[in-house]
């Protein structure tokens, strides 16, 4: 990083893309070549990890900091503080201030901390700050899970590198050149194009792989079956009939198709919200098997959910509130909360944590809380179970680790367990795997 003006840091959580940014960021002050940095993150990572980093470090433990975060916080460029850190929801504030500046821009280094934030180029974020990523001398990328959707994902982070010089200035060119559009809904890349995306993505980026670097604890997975209730699962065929008779249509929306299979996530998880926005009960089959598991293990466990009918149903069945972080206000200031929360949990003081993995999938280290995570909702996403799981999994884990998942029987939850192991799956895909296994298991 101190060599080089641009650069993509995708490297496996736990293999220290803070610690190391941090180390540059100071050579590069000690050399006069930078004097502001503006690091942009998720909100508990700019709260819990790049301060927290830096004053383990004699090297780095003299850095200032502040965060630009809240509605009452002042953006002054001229405060003498050594970096910035913005979260992604407050990017329209200081954007709309740098807009402005006509002289010297006031920062010289940019760190997107999880760039994959900025894998879509259709969305407000990234098109708000298309022209001003040149302005910044400097700039970094730091993730573990650069496509989480496939190869699509690299322009928009490559933009930010390079402002289009390897992949071209305009998103549709780029992927006319390396896909086909075959199917409506569907881009696949064209022969050799994944070849030449990994040329290009190797010139300017540096991939390291936990496994060849630390020596970690095994990791280990395990399904965790629940039968559905009776009454529930009459529901459950009821809808999935409708769905089958949607998909087998000859124009399928992938949005109302994604609304239409959300409802069958929702029953599996106990409840269903109504047109009214009501939540309508059915069942607590997971949450039994939840507490039920919880009582054997005797260890501290995070549980990730997915609805907010979820913690009500948990602590309906646990008898009693218990800690979630989730985004939400609920116990007063979230930022405040997630801290306290994130300390407690790592002093092991909380044999349980609920949490919503978009909430944290990012940057925060747990791993000396315990090593266990039971997914109640598991998620589509890949990346966000991975990231998710390398809270615990990282360097400083001295036991075990094992990731248990929720799998109600006979249901959608089993398609989501095949889809995350689609590396890359699309939107698209994941339709195709929707449609072949709803069909196969209406024949039974």
């Amino acid at each position: 990083m101190v060599q080089e003006p641009t650069l993509a840091l995708f490297l496996d959580p736990g293999l220290g893309k803070t610690g190391i940014s941090l180390i540059a960021i100071k050579r590069l002050m000690d050399l006069g070549v930078v004097r502001k940095v503006l690091v942009m993150a998720p909100l508990i990572v700019v709260h819990e990890t790049w301060r927290q980093e830096a004053v383990q470090w004699s090297y780095t433990n003299d850095l200032t900091f502040k965060v630009l975060h809240g509605p009452k916080i002042k953006i002054d460029f001229d405060d003498g503080v050594d970096i910035h850190l913005i979260n992604y929801s407050g990017l329209k504030k200081i954007r709309d201030r740098l807009d402005k500046v006509k002289g010297e821009f006031p920062y010289d280094m940019l760190v997107v901390d999880e760039s994959s934030k900025f894998k879509d180029s259709s969305t407000k974020r990234f098109k708000s700050w298309k022209k001003l990523f040149s302005r910044f001398k400097r700039r970094y990328l730091l993730t573990a899970t650069p496509l989480p959707q496939g190869l699509l994902n690299i322009w928009s982070q490559w933009f930010i590198l390079d402002g289009g010089q390897a992949l071209g200035t305009a998103f549709t060119r780029f992927r006319s050149i390396y896909f086909d559009n075959p199917y409506k809904y569907k881009w696949v890349l064209k022969p050799g194009a994944a070849e030449e995306l990994t040329k290009i993505m190797d010139v300017g980026s540096i991939r390291l792989k936990a496994a060849d670097y630390l020596d970690m604890p095994p990791i280990m997975y395990n399904t965790i079956k629940v039968t559905l209730p009776d009454n529930a699962r009459e529901v459950y065929k009821h809808l999935l009939k409708d769905l089958i008779i949607y998909l087998e249509s000859d124009e399928i929306i992938p949005k109302t198709a994604a609304v239409r299979s959300m409802k069958l996530r929702q029953l599996v998880q106990g409840a269903m919200y109504t047109e009214s926005g009501d939540i309508a009960y059915y069942h607590q089959a997971k949450a039994l098997r939840l507490k039920e598991f919880v009582e054997t293990l005797e260890t501290p466990v995070l549980v990730p959910v997915g609805f907010k009918f979820d913690y009500d149903i948990i602590c309906k069945v646990f008898g009693k509130e218990l800690p979630i972080i989730d985004g939400s206000n609920r116990g007063g200031n979230k930022a405040e909360r997630d801290k306290r929360l994130v300390k407690a949990w790592n002093k092991g003081e909380l044999p349980i944590l609920l949490v919503h993995p978009a909430s944290l999938s990012h940057g925060v280290n747990l791993q000396h809380g315990g090593s266990q995570i039971i997914w109640y909702c598991i998620t589509w996403s890949s990346e966000q179970f991975v990231q998710f799981n390398a809270r615990i999994y990282r360097q400083g884990q001295t036991k075990n680790v094992v990731i248990h998942s929720l799998i109600v029987r006979d249901s959608i939850d089993e398609l989501v367990q095949k889809v995350l192991e689609m590396k890359g799956a699309t939107q698209e895909m994941i339709l195709q795997q929707l449609k072949n296994e709803l069909l196969k298991g209406e024949k039974k």
